[in-house]
Formats: structure tokens, sequence, C-alpha cells
């Protein structure tokens, strides 16, 4: 029984400094909370594709040619996201198919 009373001890100083360290972290300072600060000035994005021969298309209506940077008509899963980036704003595309590979069938 003497060995329950130092754990309850421990216990209670542990959540004590919890509860301080908690107190502390929730301070009213006049700067919190700060504003974002700006981006660089880049309001773009680059869109990097990373993937097998479906990353050209292979599979849909339209498949791209392989290395082919300006395929603006394809309907792969990449050239789709990537019309839609664009729409939304500046987009550039870097895809890194491997054309002619495969997923594993493990996956």
């Amino acid at each position: 029984m003497q060995t329950f009373f130092p754990m309850t001890r421990l216990l209670r100083l542990a959540a004590a400094v919890t509860l301080v360290c908690g107190a502390a972290a929730c301070s009213k300072s006049p700067d919190s909370p700060t504003s974002p600060t700006g981006g660089g000035g880049t309001t773009g994005v680059s869109y990097t594709a990373i993937g097998a021969s479906d990353a050209l298309g292979v599979g849909s209506a339209v498949v791209c040619a392989p290395f082919d940077l300006q395929c603006t008509n394809g309907t792969g899963w990449v050239q789709v996201l990537y019309r839609r980036l664009q729409a939304n704003g500046t987009a550039s595309l870097n895809n890194l198919a491997v054309p002619g590979s495969v997923l594993s069938p493990a996956i």
C-alpha cells in the first residue's frame, strides 16, 4: 500500500504541470493571432504527376503521346486535373509518367 501514495503524488504533479503549461500556451497576447504573411508573390500551382502509363491517359478516350508536355485534349486523370487547376488560376504541369509501365498486382 505504500507504493500507491508516491504514484498518486506523481500523477498529481504531472497533472498540475500539464495544466500550468496548457494555461501558459493560451495567453492573451495582443500579437496573437498573427495574420498570414505573403507567399512570395507566386499564385500559381506547380503540378508534378508521377505515375505509370495511366498518367499518360492509357485506358482513357484520348491517350497522350509519351513525353508530350502539351497534350491539352487528353482525358486521363493527370490532364483532367491539370485543366481544372488552370481554370482556377495559373498552373504548370510536369508529367513524369513512365510509358508502358504498370502497377504491381499486389497494389
